[in-house]
């Protein structure tokens, strides 16, 4: 750890589209350069299987999960994973309410703010 920064923040992004998913790295790595956050550790799975490899093998601070997914919904998998930070994001107007009946922590339209990235990781920055 570098003196006076935090530890990185582990985060996965469960998302079939790996471009939105690199966006979503670039404003990662944006807030942190401007330091609205700490820095980030982005990990990236294109698919329910591997997001659950993935949480085995590095337990992610948070975790941002579509609700459409080759191998399922985002809603349907987060209710197995209570025990994590998540974030349920969505075209689908559709996906709210099956986010928030999972016990997802927040949820946003794909279209994420910076703001909304911000406030997920705010648990995450308190000195």
């Amino acid at each position: 750890m570098t003196e006076g920064r935090p530890p990185a923040l582990s985060v996965l992004i469960v998302d079939d589209d790996p471009t939105f998913a690199e966006l979503l790295v670039e404003r990662f790595a944006l807030l942190a350069e401007l330091a609205a956050i700490p820095p980030t550790q982005c990990r990236h799975a294109p698919n329910l299987a591997a997001a659950e490899r993935a949480i085995h093998e590095a337990r992610p601070h948070l975790i941002l999960l579509d609700h459409h997914l080759p191998d399922g919904t985002g809603a349907h998998w987060a209710t197995q994973h209570r025990d994590h930070h998540i974030v349920g994001m969505s075209n689908d107007d559709g996906a709210h309410a099956p986010f928030i009946a999972a016990g997802v922590h927040s949820y946003g339209k794909s279209e994420i703010d910076d703001v909304t990235l911000r406030d997920s990781t705010s648990f995450y920055c308190s000195p």
